[in-house]
């Protein structure tokens, strides 16, 4: 950190500035405009900073928007004005360096690349004890150069405008206590470094995870049923070996758990309006899912049987993906149906529908799925 002592890790702050790539894209504030006048060939080019929204967090912070308007003199090439944006997070409780990265910069890095669909890696970084303190300037390995050009704002799948600071702040309240699961969701979306088998485990899993976090209330029985069910087995087993009645009863702690294929069709019917068609013929969406789960670590030992099995899975992952990207945007606390409507005139995910209907007909087939 750079500006000031600090008392190691143990330093903290109240403020912090985060700039990431694609914010601005993402951000799509006004303020530039240019005025021709054609009788005279004068070109005019101005700015004027609009006013920045934010939203209170639960712990008393405020999220907003900074904007740093710079120029270049002009020469006689001509010059350069422009803007950049960076999210702000002020008046936090004081909270340590590592904290601020777990609780507010790696949570704003998995929103906006599952809102703009784009790896939104951490650009650069500010952070300060206090209003009458000065801004520090982090530098760390985990930082990347900017965007190299500004991607067109109908090919962002969820900008600000959708979802408001409001949006950004319920992200960053409820978003914690899901761990690592969003960023494992987010680096799938954005990178195809890893196989398909590794990709496909990794959200096979995060799909069960974030099933019982986000909704627990999903129970195969209540808690007084599994109760007397887990007294009369260990009362029908209690002549049989030690062994034997600790596995039983061990095995019985999770009667209240749903099964996977349940906890998969939970999901399904959950972000049924938000990822419209993401599952197709969702019975037998559930029965691939389930299948790449349960054996598929199997396979890994002889890799893909054939050319259609690999499709299928590249299938099923892209399901996942999208299923998994729009329960997580839907933290925002957008509504399901607006949603869904920004994914259907999404072009990645048109493409993902399009490709499911020839790769896997069985769930995808018979214009199940809705393309625009």
């Amino acid at each position: 950190m750079l500006g000031a002592h600090v008392d190691g890790t143990k330093a903290q702050f109240t403020r912090i500035r985060v700039r990431l790539r694609h914010l601005d894209a993402w951000a799509a504030l006004a303020g530039f405009a240019l005025t021709p006048d054609q009788s005279t060939g004068k070109l005019t080019l101005t700015f004027e900073k609009p006013d920045a929204p934010f939203a209170p967090l639960a712990n008393g912070a405020r999220v907003t928007l900074s904007q740093e308007a710079g120029w270049s003199w002009p020469t006689v090439c001509g010059g350069q004005l422009e803007r950049q944006v960076s999210i702000e997070v002020l008046d936090m409780p004081p909270t340590t360096y590592r904290d601020l990265d777990r609780s507010i910069v790696k949570p704003l890095m998995n929103l906006l690349t599952l809102a703009v669909d784009a790896e939104c890696p951490l650009v650069a970084e500010m952070v300060s004890v206090g209003p009458e303190h000065p801004w520090l300037t982090v530098h760390h390995a985990a930082q990347q150069n900017p965007a190299a050009e500004i991607i067109p704002l109908p090919r962002i799948l969820l900008p600000l405008s959708e979802t408001g600071m409001e949006g950004v702040a319920a992200w960053l309240d409820s978003i914690g206590r899901l761990g690592p699961l969003p960023s494992v969701v987010a680096r799938v979306a954005s990178s195809s470094d890893d196989t398909v088998e590794a990709q496909l485990l990794e959200l096979s899993s995060v799909a069960e995870g974030l099933h019982r976090l986000l909704l627990p209330h999903r129970q195969r029985m209540t808690k007084e049923q599994a109760s007397e069910a887990r007294r009369k087995a260990v009362e029908a087993v209690k002549d049989l070996a030690e062994d034997v009645r600790n596995a039983v009863e061990a095995a019985l702690h999770h009667l209240t758990d749903q099964s996977y294929p349940r906890r998969l069709l939970d999901l399904a019917e959950h972000v049924k309006h938000a990822v419209p068609g993401v599952t197709g013929n969702t019975a037998e969406w559930k029965k691939r899912v389930t299948s790449a789960r349960n054996d598929f670590a199997h396979k890994l030992e002889h890799g893909f049987l054939d050319e259609a099995t690999a499709e299928e899975s590249v299938a099923v992952l892209l399901s996942l993906r999208w299923l998994l990207t729009g329960l997580l945007l839907l933290q925002t606390g957008i509504d399901p149906a607006v949603l869904g409507d920004r994914l259907i005139g999404h072009e990645s995910y048109q493409l993902f529908l399009t490709q499911a209907q020839a790769w896997l007909p069985a769930v995808y087939g018979n214009n199940q799925s809705p393309i625009a």
